[in-house]
């Protein structure tokens, strides 16, 4: 872990995202990898990351930040995030009887897919789950564990974080873990919720690449001739 800067606060995005400018380079980062620069010329603005963004153009352009870098050459930020998938909402508002059928449907049809429908019922519902059936196991080029120190979170955000972890836990996505490996945690603020997020770059550099051959979809199709319900 190793801080760099300090970088000059050129605009903010949002809430909690700020866009700095690394030696030319501007880039977006969340305020959570972000720390407050105080420089001893009274003339220079500290930047209050955790007080919301700045008000004012000129305290803007005063502002300086010092950022977080934890790979060499990569940093993290709220773009990264982005290509997690959605878990939805810790509640389950999506049920079986939410699914919607073609109007070209006759009523015994539907009535057969109601049957199979409510026999299924739990995969229908919005609220993520576990599955147990199936265990995936990742090999790595090492047996060295990779081991990264968690990154700062603001004192206004600990809470949060908390009873994600908690939300989590108790759905069974997560569970308590004595692993030495260890992958730092981010909560980025997305749609006025909190988002857990989870930086694996490191450990996805040491995976061994596993290819698995894809159906041609002409095969795929070919299978499908006879079928009626899509």
């Amino acid at each position: 872990m190793q801080w760099k800067g300090p970088f000059e606060v050129v605009a903010t995005v949002g809430v909690k995202d700020y866009r700095i400018n690394m030696a030319g380079k501007v880039k977006t980062f969340h305020a959570n990898l972000l720390k407050g620069y105080i420089a001893r010329d009274q003339d220079i603005h500290q930047a209050a990351v955790e007080e919301g963004p700045p008000t004012s153009s000129s305290a803007i352009s005063a502002a300086s930040l010092t950022v977080i870098e934890d790979i060499e050459g990569e940093h993290f930020n709220d773009s990264d995030c982005e290509i997690l998938p959605e878990l939805g909402g810790w509640g389950s508002n999506e049920t079986v009887n939410d699914l919607q059928y073609g109007d070209q449907l006759t009523p015994d049809q539907r009535r057969q897919l109601d049957e199979i429908a409510s026999s299924y019922s739990s995969i229908f519902s919005d609220r993520p789950g576990s599955v147990s059936t199936e265990e995936h196991r990742i090999e790595l080029t090492t047996s060295t564990p990779v081991r990264q120190r968690p990154c700062l979170v603001p004192y206004a955000m600990r809470q949060t974080l908390r009873d994600e972890h908690r939300k989590m836990e108790d759905l069974k996505i997560i569970r308590k873990s004595s692993s030495p490996y260890s992958s730092p945690v981010v909560v980025v603020k997305k749609d006025g919720s909190s988002r857990v997020c989870i930086d694996y770059r490191r450990l996805n550099k040491l995976t061994t690449f596993d290819p698995q051959p894809i159906t041609p979809p002409a095969d795929i199709f070919q299978g499908m001739e006879k079928d009626q319900y899509f």
